[in-house]
């Protein structure tokens, strides 16, 4: 609920509050999708704006002093807006669409919506003089009006749209009323009717009932009361009321819309670098467990049988007894058992061998069982209590709640983790890329010439690793391998690996490269190029002092 119609309503309306009458002091970006605006208010603080425009956490929020980062930043609208005062802050009418007004006549305007949110510049005119992001509405152009109002305007006019729609309830009311997400949707018919969650419509539905639950969502929507909800598996959502349909989940209140979305969106973050430390371990100590108790199992299932020592040794006995009926040659020999005196017994033969040979043969066979039964019942103790330690470190991982907590039972229990998170260590087929070993598991991989800079960007990187090349100057394709999918990597680890690229370049003679990177996924082959020519879209750009990470390890793969 990030960038819900209300929750970014309720923002405008506490920023309105001071804003209007800020100076524009400096707008730069130095996360890629993300634009901050630093604000000088009219009380002499400090504040700094700070918009997402990429899913899922498109989102914004303010918060006091200002932490630009001295390096790797991008200057954004500077020339047209720094200095500027601004003199109003509105959100359209049941649209996401945000305006800033200008004491120079400009206005910024931003649109969370989408996959083609963005952050526009536009004139007096409102046409677009600028945009944050090189997609939506083009310069010189105008960006889309705001959507008209589409709340039901009587229970008879929501009966005919929740007919006309398809789906469960609580979707077909998300689809007649679009400023209503899944969590709002969801509310309105849990205050209505539980039972009718994930069910469509019945005929015997009360839309009067139905039409005011509606209403009444809105009034409180109106006068908003800040929650953001967890549960064990960590934050759920942030919302502008609280919500009825999550009440065995854990809320907290907050005076202020932006402070709920400031600690929810820094919560969203601890925990994707959490994932990104946490679910890699939980997989590979799942994994191992289930190993070895299959093997404890069938270890155990072997042990189990009957030994073949006494019988090789009876066999021993009964040879050793009646070796005069046992001829020279024979293959088998079928003999009285006088042990129990218990019929006949036929005994295999070495051909080669008299009777009392074979019987001293025998002999060793159960001497050598025996022996070998000691020993897998040893290893079948031991496979035991593998299986109860990987057993109590499993259990320990729902207590692991931070990185920091990840990291203390990693260091903890070294010596059982190092021999599983290697042996599940994925290996893959030799290469002739340099490889830099970076923390937590993150590799660059690096071509040495334009056929391999093709070769290891069009056909070895996955489509969520990270793609990095020096800006404007010849250089090798680098490529940050992501251990899980979808968990952005920290700044510090893309900064070591725009520094590699940076060092594999023709400016590695410079104090600061500039180095662009973006996601494989946006990085394509133009027909008829040339070997090592890309085409790349939605880069970012870092400003990086061309080094080696000597902390980290160099091999050659």
């Amino acid at each position: 609920m990030l960038s819900n119609y209300f929750t970014l309503k309720a923002l405008v309306d506490e920023w309105a509050q001071w804003l209007p009458g800020s100076q524009i002091q400096e707008c730069y970006s130095q996360s890629k999708g993300e634009l901050s605006f630093s604000i000088l208010s009219s009380g002499d603080e400090i504040h700094t704006l700070r918009i997402n425009t990429l899913a899922p956490d498109r989102n914004m929020y303010s918060c006091k002093g200002q932490n630009r980062a001295k390096k790797n930043t991008v200057s954004i609208f500077s020339d047209a807006i720094d200095g500027s005062i601004i003199t109003g802050l509105t959100i359209a009418e049941s649209d996401r669409q945000i305006s800033a007004a200008l004491d120079s006549g400009l206005n910024v305007r931003v649109d969370l919506y989408g996959s083609r949110a963005n952050i526009y510049l536009l004139g007096p005119d409102g046409k677009v003089l600028d945009r944050f992001r090189q997609v939506g509405t083009a310069p010189g152009n105008r960006p889309p009006e705001a959507r008209s109002p589409d709340f039901p305007l009587s229970e008879t006019d929501l009966a005919a749209k929740i007919s006309n729609a398809t789906g469960p309830l609580e979707k077909r009311i998300q689809r007649i009323i679009s400023v209503f997400d899944r969590y709002l949707a969801t509310e309105v018919v849990f205050r209505c009717d539980p039972v009718q969650i994930g069910k469509e419509p019945e005929k015997s539905l009360d839309y009067g009932t139905l039409f005011r639950t509606i209403g009444k969502l809105l009034a409180e929507l109106e006068q908003p009361s800040p929650h953001i909800y967890n549960n064990s598996g960590g934050v759920i959502t942030v919302s502008p009321v609280s919500l009825c349909s999550l009440g065995e989940s854990e809320a907290e209140s907050f005076p202020s819309m932006n402070t709920a979305v400031r600690l929810y969106v820094r919560k969203m973050h601890s925990r994707s670098t959490f994932d990104s430390q946490f679910r890699p371990l939980e997989s590979a100590l799942s994994r191992q467990f289930k190993k070895e108790v299959l093997r404890f199992e069938h270890m155990s299932q072997e042990l189990s049988r009957p030994s073949r020592a006494d019988q090789y040794e009876r066999f021993g006995h009964l040879l050793m007894a009646l070796q005069n009926d046992a001829p020279a040659g024979a293959e088998q020999v079928t003999l009285p058992d006088i042990i129990d005196a218990s019929g006949s017994i036929t005994i295999k033969l070495d051909a080669r061998k008299n009777a009392v040979q074979n019987a001293e043969r025998y002999y060793q066979k159960a001497k050598q069982t025996r022996a070998a039964r000691q020993s897998a019942a040893a290893r079948v103790d031991e496979a035991g209590r593998r299986v109860e330690r990987l057993q109590d470190l499993i259990n320990v991982l729902p207590s692991l709640e931070s990185t920091v907590d990840v990291k203390r039972f990693k260091k903890e229990n070294a010596e059982d983790l190092d021999r599983i998170l290697t042996k599940h260590r994925k290996v893959r087929p030799s290469v002739p890329y340099r490889q830099f070993v970076l923390a937590d598991n993150y590799e660059v991989w690096v071509g040495r010439s334009a056929a391999q800079n093709d070769e290891l960007t069009m056909r070895v990187a996955r489509k969520f690793d990270y793609w990095l090349h020096a800006r404007g100057v010849a250089g090798s394709h680098v490529v940050l391998r992501v251990p899980i999918r979808d968990v952005r990597p920290p700044r510090s680890i893309l900064e070591q690996a725009a520094a590699i690229a940076a060092f594999f370049s023709k400016a590695k003679t410079s104090s600061l490269v500039p180095v662009i990177c973006t996601q494989k996924k946006f990085v394509r082959k133009p027909r008829k190029s040339l070997p090592g020519e890309v085409a790349v879209e939605r880069e970012e750009v870092f400003m990086v002092e061309p080094i080696l990470p000597v902390q980290h390890s160099e091999r050659t793969i």
